[in-house]
């Protein structure tokens, strides 16, 4: 959501997020040496809302052209959301409190810099977008900054046919 703030590139805008997973992950570990060359599943690392990550984010964009877009929230709020007890009570996803150990959401806030980046080649038929989006949680460790990187490159076969190639990237501390 953006509205126009002057006639050329600024905008208010805010910013309303939510990443879960579907179905479960499960951690393997092929380092260790295995007699049998399987590799052996670990327990489970995440499963639908353990962890979900819930944002929102009142800012500015800048839109300096058509392929780039700026927005960045001084203030966003960002809520954790962890549904599992066994991943709760894990420390995975946010640091454990000794005095409520079945806390199941870590609400933060912070500052959020996302920079968006889209080109289209070969009469549009080769599309490529890119998205990096930085937080910083003001409450614990501002240092640590939490990045997710997520880009697609689509390459259109047909009016109803496309192939896509997707990479996403976490870094979340």
């Amino acid at each position: 959501m953006a509205i126009k703030l002057i006639k050329w590139q600024w905008y208010v805008s805010a910013l309303a997020d939510l990443q879960t997973q579907f179905f479960p992950t499960y951690g393997l570990n092929y380092f260790v040496s295995n007699p049998s060359n399987e590799a052996k599943p670990q327990a489970i690392s995440g499963r639908f809302f353990a962890p979900a990550n819930l944002k929102f984010a009142p800012g500015v964009i800048y839109k300096p052209s058509a392929q780039w877009t700026l927005m960045y929230s001084p203030v966003g709020i960002k809520a954790v959301i962890v549904s599992d007890d066994i991943l709760k009570r894990s420390g995975t996803f946010f640091p454990l409190d000794p005095a409520n150990l079945d806390r199941s959401v870590d609400f933060q806030l912070g500052s959020q810099l996302r920079i968006d980046y889209i080109n289209k080649f070969l009469n549009d038929r080769i599309v490529y977008g890119s998205t990096l989006d930085l937080y910083s949680n003001y409450r614990r460790n501002p240092q640590n900054i939490d990045v997710e990187w997520f880009n697609s490159l689509d390459f259109i076969i047909t009016k109803n046919i496309a192939l896509s190639l997707k990479s996403d990237w976490f870094l979340r501390r």
